[in-house]
């Protein structure tokens, strides 16, 4: 049990930097997709209607007004997980890094 904690202070860091991109990324994934799917099932209304067939495909809506708050819980999480990962790469290569000697 004594090994545990320097290896929790070692890689809590690393492991809240990769925990916060992988939420950020598919929230702005997720995001996306909405978007997609509203175009495809415009597109595929839009070929039944020319072809005049009777069977339509439910259309998908985005609401545009709150697409670009949707986008900022996706960055917020990106920016925070990427300044994390910074600090702690700092923070290593600080520790790391050796004594300066003073030159006589």
């Amino acid at each position: 049990m004594t090994e545990f904690k320097p290896l929790a202070k070692r890689f809590a860091g690393p492991m809240i930097a990769a925990y916060l991109l992988h939420w950020g990324v598919w929230s702005a994934l997720l995001t996306g997709t909405q978007v997609v799917l509203a175009l495809m099932t415009r597109s595929v209304n839009w070929f039944a209607a020319l072809f005049g067939q009777v069977s339509v495909v439910e259309q998908e809506t985005v609401f545009f007004q709150l697409l670009p708050a949707e986008l900022v819980e996706g960055i917020v999480p990106i920016i925070a997980g990427l300044l994390v990962g910074w600090w702690v790469l700092y923070r290593e290569r600080r520790i790391l890094r050796p004594p300066a000697s003073p030159s006589s």
